[in-house]
């Protein structure tokens, strides 16, 4: 009984941690507070009570109280999510562009000498097709782990591609992100 106890406690924090990102709609502040990252609509349209609204995602990240537009990272037509890693120097982002689809994309964040955010892309999923959806489930207490799930749907009658036949539908994976 031990032993099965000691296995939960063990897990318990990883369960904790699998709760899914919500979207981007309020500044993401960075955990040391240097930088944030901010969403702003990929466009415009009207509802059928002709009220604008505005739809997709142009995710942004700057300095920390800054009012500079910053450095674009990403935009799409739908959402997305961003989670800082404990230092603050890297954000990972859920770019869902689609319903069936998503892929995850890691940024090392700098401050220039000049007082302003430079960014370099440093890990993309390594699959990426239509009806595979990536999540971010946190980052490790070791430095650069990123803890993500990945998603495979194939019960719409799309024919799985070769390399998924290997993997679980919903599989938990671990990557170290070199920055």
């Amino acid at each position: 009984m031990w032993q099965t106890l000691s296995i939960f406690l063990f897990l318990l924090p990883c369960l904790a941690a699998a709760e899914d990102l919500g979207a981007v709609d309020q500044p993401v502040p960075s955990p040391n507070g240097l930088f944030e990252v901010y969403r702003l609509p990929e466009g415009t349209d009207k509802d059928v009570n002709g009220k604008i609204y505005g739809y997709g995602t142009k995710l942004f990240v700057r300095l920390g109280h800054s009012q500079s537009q910053g450095i674009l990272l990403r935009e799409n037509t739908r959402w997305m999510a961003a989670q800082w890693s404990p230092d603050s120097n890297l954000i990972g982002v859920e770019d869902h562009w689609d319903g069936h689809a998503s892929q995850i994309y890691v940024y090392k964040v700098t401050a220039s000498a000049d007082r302003k955010a430079t960014v370099q892309q440093v890990f993309h999923t390594p699959e990426n097709a239509y009806d595979l959806q990536w999540y971010i489930e946190g980052w490790g207490p070791s430095k650069n782990l990123l803890h993500l799930r990945r998603d495979q749907r194939t019960n719409d009658g799309i024919e799985a591609p070769a390399s998924w036949k290997g993997h679980a539908s919903i599989e938990h994976v671990t990557f170290k992100i070199k920055s």
